[in-house]
């Protein structure tokens, strides 16, 4: 694989290593990697930002659109620009097609 300018991956130079499966698709493109523990606890890489927050309601953007999360109770646990961790009773994850922020 070629690092292209200020080495950043390129798919178009990376000699199939995609394909192969050495790279998951999330760590290379802009897509969240969410990850549900329970009705307890939401862990979120790479997201684009938060549009709303209630403790019943939480909403943040995507590549893939806005995700929003219903529950109660809920708190971050973490936030920063890359992840985000919340907290409290989740009782449903949806996609909400809006476009992503793009």
């Amino acid at each position: 694989m070629e690092p292209t300018t200020h080495g950043i991956y390129s798919p178009e130079k990376d000699g199939g290593m995609m394909q192969q499966g050495i790279f998951p698709r999330e760590v290379i493109s802009n897509v969240p990697l969410i990850t549900l523990s329970g009705h307890e606890q939401l862990h979120i890489e790479q997201h684009l930002g938060l549009v709303d927050y209630e403790p019943e309601n939480i909403i943040i953007r995507s590549a893939c659109g806005l995700i929003r999360i219903a529950g109660a109770g809920m708190v971050f646990k973490l936030y920063t620009t890359a992840e985000a961790i919340i907290a409290g009773r989740i009782d449903c994850v949806e996609f909400v097609q809006q476009g992503g922020a793009r």
